[in-house]
């Protein structure tokens, strides 16, 4: 197992769930068909990259967007 972290140009695959303010589950991806990208290079958004830099595999997140951050 690599102890590699989360850092520009490299693939990263993962698990989530997006909720919404209210609750309501907007996204998601699981572990038979987790996202996948490239990270640093605009695949996703750019708040989203910076805060899963220098995650390590296995580990867990949560965070919160602002509209500003994301999709407006």
């Amino acid at each position: 197992m690599s102890n590699l972290s989360v850092a520009p140009n490299h693939v990263v695959s993962i698990s989530y769930t997006l909720s919404l303010a209210n609750g309501e589950v907007a996204d998601f991806a699981d572990a038979d068909q987790p996202l996948v990208f490239i990270h640093g290079i605009g695949q996703t958004l750019e708040a989203f990259d910076e805060r899963l830099a220098g995650l390590k595999k296995g580990d867990s997140f949560n965070f919160i967007l602002d509209a500003d951050d994301a999709y407006g």
